[in-house]
């Protein structure tokens, strides 16, 4: 393979970030994502929202999605919205 993967990308808490996520192995948010997005794990903390199409092997959602979500696993924390 010749594509270089970063292992993860975080998203602080106030960081608002718009666009595409690609090429990562994981993505933990605390901010605002609006965001297309392929991992294999997504991490999304409480207080942290994510809008957008996502694809992932393993969803944690403690936050707020708005979105199409496909996942091989999800688990859905108490206060997710």
């Amino acid at each position: 393979m010749s594509q270089i993967l970063a292992k993860k990308s975080i998203f602080g808490t106030g960081a608002v970030f718009r666009g595409k996520i690609s090429k990562v192995v994981a993505v933990d948010i605390h901010g605002a994502v609006h965001a297309d997005l392929e991992v294999e794990k997504l991490v999304l903390e409480k207080g942290g929202t994510l809008e957008g199409n996502v694809r992932v092997g393993l969803g944690v959602m403690a936050g707020r999605f708005m979105g199409k979500l496909h996942a091989h696993s999800i688990w859905v924390m108490k206060g997710s919205i």
